[in-house]
């Protein structure tokens, strides 16, 4: 899959804009293992997606590969922090990209949308876990990114004990500022973005609700502004421009 060169925003350095596939519901591994996300029933014979807390039963959430998430502009050559990453923790809330009225811990979708189906807004956490390579080897912290995000759904039948409809990320934001190690880290994603993010859902009829079966193949840009005093990158790269949106 090749990576666009577009963007919503303008910023002095571009540090990574790549592919990455995220999956919810089942494990990633190549072994068969249970299904770990269940939605209630919302009254119509369907689930409200994203699976939000508190009455989801999900043990996982939106998880990438190993080796996908990965800063790889912006440092010394042949030096890259790679990113395990899971976006979990979806609440319904306010959402900061949200293109709607939402009524947070209430309503958060309405019908329509790119797909023309439904759209749905949630605010998530990204939990990382940041490991050097290259001059950074030794460098390895976790660091929790608050996001907000809208999908995209394409219609489904209602009733139905498995529903299968495409998705898509249509929105995704989140930064950190005044970290240790960074002045500024932004992840932006989503089609609406310039960044296409693709993706399938199946919902199956299951004790308790619907279990949720998904994933995404989201195109995504981080920026970041260094530390200049932090320990491990403030020499590995030289402070950028000042940055703004277009």
């Amino acid at each position: 899959m090749s990576a666009t060169t577009k963007t919503a925003f303008s910023l002095s350095r571009v540090v990574a804009i790549t592919m990455a596939s995220l999956f919810v519901g089942v494990a990633t591994s190549s072994t068969s293992q249970a299904t770990t996300c269940v939605v209630p029933d919302n009254g119509s014979g369907t689930a409200t997606l994203p699976p939000a807390a508190p009455s989801a039963n999900c043990t996982a959430g939106y998880k990438s590969p190993t080796d996908v998430f990965k800063i790889i502009n912006g440092l010394p050559l042949g030096t890259t922090i790679e990113i395990d990453a899971e976006n979990t923790g979806f609440l319904c809330a306010a959402g900061g990209v949200c293109s709607f009225v939402v009524s947070p811990g209430v309503d958060c979708d309405e019908s329509g949308g790119s797909l023309g189906g439904e759209k749905e807004c949630a605010d998530s956490t990204l939990r990382s876990t940041l490991t050097g390579t290259g001059t950074l080897v030794g460098y390895s912290r976790i660091l929790n990114i608050a996001l907000s995000l809208e999908t995209h759904a394409a219609p489904r039948t209602p009733g139905q004990p498995v529903q299968s409809f495409d998705t898509d990320m249509f929105r995704l934001f989140g930064q950190i500022t005044g970290d240790p190690d960074f002045d500024l880290l932004r992840i932006t994603a989503g089609t609406d973005f310039a960044m296409p993010s693709p993706g399938h859902t199946i919902l199956t009829q299951a004790t308790g609700g619907w279990s949720v079966d998904s994933f995404f193949d989201i195109t995504y840009r981080i920026d970041f502004v260094v530390h200049q005093a932090g320990r491990w990158l403030g020499c590995q790269a030289a402070p950028p421009a000042p940055f703004a949106y277009r």
